[in-house]
């Protein structure tokens, strides 16, 4: 296994938030080179980049805004290396989350390694989201991205696209399709990924969770029709993800397209109504 990966990383105008996550990134020994795709950036985030006294950032500028999924595959056709991270600029990944997927990945013989995305509630520091994050089975579901397996990895599909993946798995690239806010881009790819024939695993020791979700430059829900149009896309993309793959999901055992949507939809309800219910208290937490 190569000593160095590549990492890729999609930005739109959140140069504060990229800069701090490529010094982090440059930290780590095994990070030989980040790739940073601003997709149409119109803010300082390309100069910011280039400014940094280092020659192992690589700067691809997109003239228009083209989204996660063609971002994405910017960066990946830019790596060449035998591993490549893919990571959001608003994500924190745990202290030992490169390693430890280096590791699951070979002792797994997989070739994609993600891991659990923690939700960090209103005031709630990484610690408390720990203590209260539970641990079973295979770990997350379609609805659940926050649980661990309960083994060091177990074989998944439901996880965020913080995820290390190999060469072979890089050349199925992301799904340009998916539209609106992306919505299951990275189930998609992972899901792809396991239908031809390559192992996909959760790490159980390793984590990610948000940096600032209220960042700008991301996808904004700030509104009451910011939210129904976020949930109009999650639902339609989450509708094309299972008519494409649900057969497939039902024969592994993930569960039935029917009983997945409606386990989803009835999540993402709740999530809409406490977020009307916060707009009417003047809330944003909830």
């Amino acid at each position: 296994m190569s000593p160095y990966i590549e990492v890729v990383i999609p930005t739109r105008n959140r140069s504060d938030l990229v800069v701090k996550k490529v010094l982090s990134l440059l930290e780590h020994p095994r990070v030989g080179e980040v790739i940073v795709v601003a997709d149409g950036c119109t803010d300082d985030t390309v100069e910011r980049l280039r400014g940094l006294d280092t020659d192992r950032v690589v700067v691809v500028p997109l003239a228009e805004h083209s989204g996660l999924p063609a971002a994405r595959n910017a960066g990946i056709r830019r790596t060449c290396r035998e591993w490549v991270l893919l990571t959001d600029d608003d994500d924190v990944l745990s202290d030992n989350f490169i390693d430890e997927c280096l590791e699951v990945a070979s002792a797994a013989q997989a070739d994609v390694v993600g891991a659990p995305w923690l939700h960090l509630g209103a005031g709630e520091d990484v610690r408390g989201a720990l203590a209260r994050t539970p641990r079973r089975g295979p770990g997350p579901e379609i609805d659940r991205p926050s649980t661990f397996p309960a083994s060091r990895w177990h074989t998944n599909i439901w996880f965020t696209p913080n995820m290390l993946i190999s060469r072979r798995a890089a050349g199925l690239f992301f799904d340009e399709s998916y539209r609106g806010n992306f919505y299951r881009e990275d189930s998609d790819f992972i899901v792809r990924v396991a239908r031809a024939g390559m192992n996909t695993v959760v790490a159980g020791n390793a984590y990610t969770y948000s940096d600032d979700r209220r960042a700008g430059g991301g996808i904004r829900r700030d509104t009451l029709n910011l939210r129904l149009r976020y949930e109009y896309w999650a639902v339609r993309n989450t509708v094309r993800f299972l008519l494409r793959h649900g057969t497939w999901l039902s024969k592994e055992g993930y569960g039935w397209p029917h009983a997945l949507f409606m386990q989803f939809a009835i999540k993402r309800a709740g999530l809409l109504l406490g977020g009307r219910v916060g707009t009417l208290l003047g809330r944003s937490d909830l």
